[in-house]
């Protein structure tokens, strides 16, 4: 038996297409369309008369004139991220782990004044992230000598995944431990006070703790303690390294560490979840009975 004599017409009935009513809705919409066009070009011409009629274009808003402490405020809101800033976007899968930009760097662009102004906030009130050695060293010859020296905070990603032994291959990305060394040191940053370091073994998946390689050591010494005129507290954040690795560290630093399996609460906090960590106070059962 053939399988088409399987099939029935009257299974699968037809609906005939109906123009006209296809027409009608069509032409119903567009005159939609064109009443909201005419509705939205008359509130635009009434709004702009009433701009008019109070000086609204005569008299802009001074925000030049207001004091440089109330701009710095207006500044921060505008170009400072709520978590650190990478200057090369991720693929698209890990987006959501950080911002890519500040919230608002087109204000450099209203004139020159504003923009000697914003670029001291928008470069030392944010934490620039770098997954690679190469991506900083192309920041910061972009920004240049100036702006450079407004960072105070880096956050980076290290490599600390063992060489394979017996000739076996071994990928050199740029983020080793002695990449990130070199890096630091002839990187002339001369201002960091905040460090976040991020040592991941690729192989156990962050799974181990690490031990601080000693050239990674001595090149984080050298940056935090490079200006020892800047009286800022030096603050270094160790992912991934074991808890003796801190030690190896001046104590008056603050220091903290954690693993990569550990919730963030700092970063969880600043993703609008600070109610999770806020101390509730119990309710006064006896109050409410009185």
């Amino acid at each position: 038996m053939d399988g088409d004599d399987y099939f029935d017409e009257r299974d699968c009935p037809s609906f005939p297409l109906d123009v006209d009513d296809l027409v009608e809705k069509n032409e119903r919409l567009q005159r939609r369309i064109c009443a909201l066009g005419r509705k939205y070009a008359a509130a635009y011409k009434e709004l702009e008369e009433a701009r008019e009629a109070h000086g609204y274009y005569a008299n802009p808003l001074p925000f030049l004139q207001f004091p440089r402490e109330i701009r710095d405020q207006i500044y921060t809101y505008a170009l400072q991220a709520p978590v650190t800033v990478r200057t090369h976007p991720l693929p698209a899968i890990y987006t959501s782990m950080s911002v890519f930009k500040p919230p608002t760097p087109g204000m450099l662009l209203v004139n020159s004044q504003v923009y000697r102004e914003a670029k001291e906030i928008l470069y030392s009130r944010n934490t620039f992230a770098f997954s690679e050695t190469q991506h900083m060293l192309e920041f910061l010859e972009q920004i240049g000598e100036e702006s450079k020296d407004r960072i105070q905070s880096i956050s980076f990603w290290v490599d600390c995944t063992p060489e394979r032994p017996n000739g076996g291959a071994n990928f050199e990305n740029g983020c080793k431990p002695h990449n990130w060394a070199n890096t630091l040191v002839n990187g002339d940053l001369k201002h960091i006070t905040t460090m976040h370091v991020q040592g991941e073994d690729i192989i156990n998946g962050g799974l181990g703790m690490l031990v601080m390689d000693p050239i990674m050591e001595t090149a984080i010494k050298h940056v935090l303690q490079r200006n020892p005129g800047n009286k800022a507290p030096r603050k270094l954040k160790l992912t991934g390294y074991d808890w003796n690795s801190s030690e190896k560290f001046p104590q008056n630093w603050e220091i903290t560490t954690k693993q990569w399996q550990e919730p963030d609460e700092e970063e969880w906090a600043r993703d609008g979840n600070a109610e999770f960590y806020e101390e509730k106070e119990e309710p006064d059962v006896n109050s409410e009975l009185r």
